[in-house]
């Protein structure tokens, strides 16, 4: 006689007696549920049965206690942790996901390979501050995360005074938890793509970035436009203050490329005319057609250097970064009298305006800064919407 099992109300469970098979009740076709009675508090479990030509294979899960719920709706979330197990096998994820602290190791290891120790570097440094500090938090299991745990890791971040750096002991701002979210966010979709887990609604909404709308401080140091003539006074002011930075800081003015991008240019990248922009967050590859006063600049630079070196290079001849360029910038803006936002991505905002306002396409901005249409809209929906106004005022006939 096949043995009557209910697990769904706390009457039933309390029935069952101690043993170590868990007892099974099935969902649908290959998917169980089970619990497990010991001498102490019960255990849910779930089992995953795949029928394969040759031979069947079963997958099971420890959902644990669920100790923290009432009797009443254990079961309820236990199917529902169960549910979602079995989602994640049938879409091709793995059995065994490993927990955030896991994927946090792997996604550093995959920087490393691709991107070199530098940029893995600074991954493990804000990983570790702002992700594996948190015990609990960093040996969640990947396919137990939810979009409030998420959430409130989100929350316990914004609240967290910053803890390095010239702003130490100060609030974080809205642009900083950004940032900071953004090594968690990259990690986790690394998982995703990897087939640890097989959805990304954990974190989808619970890791979203704080817009402008939403928060004045987020990009302010857009907002912070230099003319023609402060960009010059910059340039001035760095001649006295850090001269081998001059070069780099005068190709943040002839091309709207990143900073690091324009750090990350090699001799071998310029061919006399063309410039090839290898290392950037976006759109890496594309080739940049130069007009003959910046070829020339460029050309200047690539003398008697390697095709491997950097074109533009500190007095040791090692390649600059943004801890080496940041406090020059800020000392050389104060000395000219500049706003105190400035840093070097001003410059790329500066660049990008100025072709805005001269009428260039939209899209052509979008290729030879490598980023999108959308961002291009976005951050200077202003002059984008005063050249349709001009554009539809040359319709009108007098």
């Amino acid at each position: 006689m096949t043995e009557h099992i209910v697990l769904h109300t706390v009457s039933g469970r309390e029935r069952l007696k101690p043993r170590s098979e868990p007892y099974w009740i099935p969902l649908t076709r290959g998917c169980h549920l089970g619990y497990r009675v010991n001498a102490g508090e019960g255990a849910w479990v779930a089992r995953y049965t795949h029928r394969g030509r040759v031979a069947k294979k079963r997958q099971a899960k420890t959902l644990g206690p669920l100790g923290y719920l009432s009797g009443k709706d254990q079961y309820g979330e236990a199917k529902r942790l169960a549910e979602a197990w079995f989602d994640h096998i049938r879409f091709g994820g793995k059995s065994k996901s490993g927990t955030l602290a896991s994927a946090c190791e792997s996604y550093a290891a995959f920087i490393e390979k691709t991107k070199g120790r530098k940029a893995a570097h600074d991954i493990k440094r804000r990983l570790n501050q702002y992700v594996l500090n948190d015990e609990k938090f960093a040996n969640t299991e990947l396919q137990d995360l939810s979009p409030h745990i998420v959430k409130q890791w989100r929350e316990k971040l914004a609240d967290m005074l910053i803890n390095v750096g010239k702003n130490k002991g100060k609030l974080r701002t809205a642009e900083t938890l950004n940032r900071d979210m953004t090594c968690l966010r990259a990690c986790l979709n690394f998982a995703l793509e990897e087939g640890l887990v097989t959805s990304d609604t954990a974190w989808r909404k619970a890791l979203k970035p704080v817009t402008r709308k939403q928060s004045t401080e987020v990009g302010r140091q857009r907002e912070v436009y230099l003319s023609f003539a402060e960009r010059e006074a910059l340039l001035q002011a760095l001649q006295t203050i850090e001269p081998s930075l001059v070069p780099l800081v005068r190709s943040m003015c002839l091309l709207p490329l990143r900073p690091g991008a324009c750090a990350n240019l090699y001799v071998g990248d310029f061919d006399g005319k063309r410039l090839i922009v290898r290392s950037d967050k976006a759109h890496a590859g594309r080739v940049l057609f130069l007009p003959e006063s910046t070829a020339k600049f460029f050309r200047t630079h690539c003398q008697r250097k390697l095709p491997s070196a950097p074109i533009f290079s500190r007095l040791d001849g090692s390649q600059w970064s943004k801890d080496s360029w940041k406090k020059p910038i800020r000392k050389a803006a104060t000395a000219a009298n500049l706003s105190t936002d400035t840093v070097a991505y001003t410059l790329r905002h500066s660049v990008i305006t100025d072709l805005v306002d001269a009428g260039v396409p939209v899209t052509q901005i979008a290729l030879l800064s490598g980023t999108s249409v959308r961002m291009i809209e976005q951050n200077y929906a202003k002059l984008t919407s005063d050249m349709s106004v001009r554009a539809l005022g040359a319709l009108v006939s007098e």
